[in-house]
């Protein structure tokens, strides 16, 4: 399965598999939304599987947002990995 990403009022529901193939598209609709908005949540409970680019494209955004002010979540069981990897960078923050 592809990458989907369905807009739910500022929470938007990614699903398929977030890789180096389509983490460009990803990272520009994200961009676009984050200069756009105060809030942005995304659920990544639909992720089927993520790599170690699409990690990186989450952290990236996540820079993005503070330097925007914009609130940015990453709701969702997803990869352990990935929660342990953003719960690094706010202790460091």
């Amino acid at each position: 399965m592809g990458l989907q990403i369905i807009d739910q009022k500022e929470c938007f529901q990614v699903m398929g598999a977030l890789n180096k193939a389509n983490v460009d598209t990803f990272t520009t609709y994200f961009k676009e939304v984050i200069k756009d908005s105060q809030e942005v949540t995304i659920n990544i409970e639909g992720l089927d599987s993520i790599d170690r680019v699409g990690v990186n494209a989450l952290v990236k955004l996540y820079s993005q947002s503070l330097e925007n002010q914009s609130k940015f979540f990453i709701i969702g069981l997803g990869s352990k990995d990935l929660h342990e990897h953003f719960s690094t960078v706010e202790s460091a923050a």
